[in-house]
């Protein structure tokens, strides 16, 4: 029983090697049994920790992946791989995005592997980057444009790959395909979402829109892992979508967590939504200026700028249907991003009064410790 993951150096990738080997999921007794493509060896050191098996290729490779495949006898296969760069032209996005998913398809039917996850994005949709104050979406909305004059680039290539999962799913009925449709990745390892709100921490800039009522729905990577997991114990569900989107959380609630993280004071100032669309298209033509400014590509990001001061809501009653349960909530998730990302809390300074106030309490906590053992030593002589 052998397990392939693309895209193992990511977030959700490493994620679903670290709860295979912890959970004994999918019959994994041996960390060598989970075998993950890696492009650079470099970025391989959490990989390597855990004791995978670790394999040097390209998804353009398809000889490699072939190779793979036959050697290892693979069962299953989690295809997490593709270009997310936003510098990346629509070209370098489709050929790992699009092209790679069709070698990945290509070597999947022609072995003995029978499940094909694929990880694609809520970005499909076709009310994604629209304008709509609040929007919510189930697996039966229709899907955005692949026209790269109009639409975004990586959620062109995302629907493409889609469809291509779709054509297989119909061609090759005795193997299982599913997509699995993610949300904003929060938790360990991330290297997106938490970074770009402890970037603008620190600043003296309103950070609320409508007082931070609106909401977002950050997707713990341990549930990303579990719900994949999860689908495998059904075999009438071959070339369905599923969204795998964490519960609504507001903005309020966000920067209280990671506020509280860092002891400060949650922020107060708030833009009402109407000034904020006023300054939108300023903020896009900082971004297009300073293209290679990454703290401002990231914050100011086309998505980042589209969700903010809105609600938008991905319905995930199908997969609940069956029997799953997300258990990760969005503060857990943003907690122990932090403590994975900044252990000792040197990125942001903390508030000093709120500083002493907490050290305070632990001084508090520690003689509460010691007195309770003195009262039982007490009690016990």
């Amino acid at each position: 029983m052998s397990i392939f993951i693309t895209g193992a150096t990511g977030q959700t990738g490493s994620q679903l090697a670290k709860y295979l080997i912890e959970s004994h999921e999918l019959g994994v007794s041996n960390p060598k049994e989970i075998i993950c493509l890696v492009r650079d060896l470099k970025k391989a050191n959490f990989l390597k920790k855990l004791g995978v098996l670790i394999e040097e290729g390209d998804l353009l490779d398809i000889e490699k992946l072939q190779e793979i495949m036959d050697k290892h006898k693979i069962n299953y296969v989690f295809h997490f791989a593709a270009n997310l760069n936003q510098f990346s032209s629509f070209q370098e996005l489709y050929r790992p995005n699009c092209n790679g998913t069709t070698n990945m398809l290509d070597v999947f039917v022609s072995s003995q592997a029978k499940w094909f996850f694929y990880a694609s994005s809520i970005s499909v949709y076709n009310g994604y980057l629209s304008k709509d104050k609040c929007q919510f979406f189930d697996e039966s909305d229709p899907l955005g444009g692949i026209d790269p004059q109009k639409d975004n680039h990586y959620a062109i290539t995302k629907r493409i790959g889609e469809k291509s999962v779709e054509n297989y799913s119909k061609l090759y009925p005795k193997k299982n395909f599913i997509i699995a449709r993610l949300g904003p990745i929060c938790g360990p390892r991330d290297r997106m979402i938490i970074p770009s709100f402890v970037k603008i921490l620190p600043y003296h800039i309103p950070k609320l829109i409508d007082k931070g009522k609106d909401s977002f729905s950050l997707t713990p990577s341990h549930d990303i892992a579990r719900a994949m997991v999860f689908l495998t114990k059904f075999n009438n569900i071959s070339g369905e979508v599923f969204n795998i989107v964490g519960a609504p959380v507001s903005y309020n609630e966000i920067f209280e967590y990671f506020s509280s993280y860092y002891n400060r004071k949650p922020p107060k100032v708030s833009l009402p939504y109407w000034l904020f669309k006023a300054f939108v298209p300023i903020l896009t033509v900082i971004r297009k200026i300073a293209k290679r400014n990454l703290m401002i590509q990231t914050i100011f990001s086309e998505a980042a700028l589209n969700y903010l001061g809105r609600t938008i809501t991905y319905k995930t009653e199908k997969i609940q249907g069956l029997g799953f349960e997300f258990k990760t909530t969005a503060e857990e998730a943003i907690i122990t991003g932090l403590v994975e990302l900044d252990p000792n809390k040197k990125l942001v300074k903390a508030n000093i009064k709120l500083k002493k106030r907490e050290n305070k309490q632990k001084k508090s906590n520690i003689f509460d410790l010691i007195r309770n053992f003195k009262k039982k030593i007490s009690q016990k002589s």
